[in-house]
């Protein structure tokens, strides 16, 4: 990131005196009431927060294959916070700095910090919910040949502080990869193909701990338009933990149905997932999938659980009251996959239950959106967490949390 940071401020200089500036800004306000936050396990019984985030962000184009976007973030926090994870405050920093080049019509290379939302963002996505939007610093190649969709990168996440311009490049992890996407004749939708190779110093699973080094081979099949809708994907993992070797894998499908006729734009939906654990303590194998840098709210609002050793189920309704107005009501069930293995609480905790019950917990969560307005979005939700017996025994509690949004955006 510092080696770009003098050609993005020539690039500015030139662009600025050359070209009118276009500024854009968005402005988020968020209040968590909660009950047991982080199922209790800190010690803190009632919770009540504000999150305040503020993006503006500037983009100059001093020729039509040249553009250059600089976005600055504040991000704070107040209430009894108690401990404070990393994504919750950060005075203020670049959130984002990028040069793109324009090659052709097709392709786009854009050099800098960047956020990105790979697919489906079960395995690289933003990460919205939390405070603080996830960003990479590193390369990014995207173009088409005919109706194939070619997307690469090489990336170092971005390690957040609470300072000043204090953010930096994080050394101790990174991920390249390439995703292929292809759109199927007629109304089936896209398939997605995906190779990723990320590494990191630092890893810890139940059964191991040392330098991970992770391959991931996905293939994702989506439709969006039509009654019956879906997104399912798979994804294979290899590579090594210290001196064990990696075989890991999930599959991951929702499905939504619903008839344009149904009253209230009434949809029925069911996610269904399967994420593998390790089978055998000791035994020179990690199977624990790792999603990698996922949606924190992955299965709801109180983002609990990780995506690893899990299997659950999913259904929910969803309903259109109002043209601007959606509602989603949700229950999930969680397993163990393996019950040799943890629990992995979010973002990546490995939490050892006790017993050999599969049964994590149930959760129910309620979501109500309205776009107030062309430039104002409201957000309500109310988020249950049951634990089950083995996560109570190591201090889980339920969980109560309750959201209130609003989003303003220039």
């Amino acid at each position: 990131m510092r080696a770009i940071l003098p050609i993005l401020a020539l690039t500015i200089t030139k662009a600025a005196h050359a070209e009118p500036v276009s500024v854009e800004a968005s402005l988020r306000e968020r209040i968590e009431v909660q009950r047991n936050p982080r199922l209790g396990r800190s010690g803190i019984e009632d919770q009540t927060i504000l999150l305040h985030r503020l993006l503006v962000r500037g983009d100059w184009q001093p020729d039509p294959a040249v553009r250059v976007m600089i976005e600055l973030g504040n991000h704070g926090v107040a209430g009894n916070e108690g401990p404070r994870p990393p994504v919750f405050r950060n005075d203020l920093d670049v959130h984002q700095a990028v040069i793109e080049f324009a090659a052709s019509d097709d392709w786009r290379v854009r050099l800098g910090r960047q956020e990105i939302a790979l697919g489906s963002g079960r395995i690289i996505a933003v990460r919205d919910q939390p405070n603080i939007r996830r960003a990479f610093d590193g390369a990014r190649v995207t173009g088409k040949l005919g109706n194939l969709s070619i997307d690469m990168l090489a990336m170092r996440p971005v390690e957040n502080r609470e300072g000043v311009f204090d953010d930096r490049t994080n050394p101790d992890e990174a991920i390249w990869g390439l995703s292929l996407s292809h759109t199927v004749p007629g109304s089936l939708g896209r398939i997605e193909a995906s190779f990723l190779q990320s590494s990191q110093e630092e890893a810890a699973f139940a059964d191991g701990a040392g330098r991970e080094t992770r391959r991931s081979l996905g293939l994702r099949a989506v439709r969006t338009n039509g009654d019956l809708q879906w997104d399912w994907e798979a994804w294979l993992q290899t590579g090594h933990v210290g001196d064990a070797s990696i075989r890991a894998w999930t599959i991951a499908t929702q499905t939504t149905y619903g008839k344009a006729d149904w009253p209230a734009g009434l949809r029925l939906g069911l996610k269904a997932n399967i994420a593998s654990g390790d089978a055998q303590a000791d035994d020179g194998r990690i199977g624990t999938f790792n999603a990698l840098y996922p949606r924190l709210n992955y299965f709801s609002e109180a983002a609990a659980i990780a995506p690893a050793n899990i299997m659950d189920l999913h259904p929910w309704i969803e309903l259109s009251p109002a043209p601007r107005a959606r509602v989603n009501l949700e229950w999930n069930s969680l397993w163990r996959h393996r019950r040799a293995d943890a629990v992995y609480l979010a973002p990546f905790v490995v939490t050892p239950v006790a017993g050999s019950d599969r049964f994590i917990a149930n959760q129910v969560n309620a979501v109500a959106t309205w776009q107030a307005g062309r430039h104002v979005d409201l957000r309500a939700s109310w988020t249950r967490f049951w634990p089950g017996e083995g996560l109570r025994a190591s201090g889980a509690r339920t969980q109560n949390l309750l959201v209130m949004q609003i989003s303003w955006r220039l």
